[in-house]
């Protein structure tokens, strides 16, 4: 089996972004949100390693770099890990349609 080397608890979110990449940016949306990173949800593909800044609408942007991607989705490792009241607000902010994981 499979080891989960995850150390934060990840919060299932609907949160609209924009993801830059250099000069570039697109529409993005992060569909799970912890203190060390989060999954998203893109229209094209990107290279791991990549460094990219996530900024949500209206908040300030974190810097990361994707781990991976594939078929529509990837996860970004932050930088600098978000601290526990950031990913509270956000996840409280920005929640999944009929979530009740609370």
């Amino acid at each position: 089996m499979m080891e989960d080397r995850r150390q934060s608890p990840r919060y299932n979110i609907a949160m609209p972004a924009r993801l830059w990449v250099g000069p570039q940016s697109m529409p993005i949306t992060v569909y799970d949100l912890s203190t060390a990173g989060c999954g998203l949800k893109l229209p094209e593909a990107l290279q791991p390693g990549l460094r990219v800044l996530l900024r949500p609408q209206g908040h300030e942007g974190h810097f990361g770099k994707i781990l991976w991607c594939r078929e529509g989705r990837a996860s970004i490792k932050f930088d600098q890990p978000l601290i526990d009241t950031v990913v509270d607000r956000l996840r409280h902010q920005f929640p999944v349609s009929g979530n009740s994981s609370d």
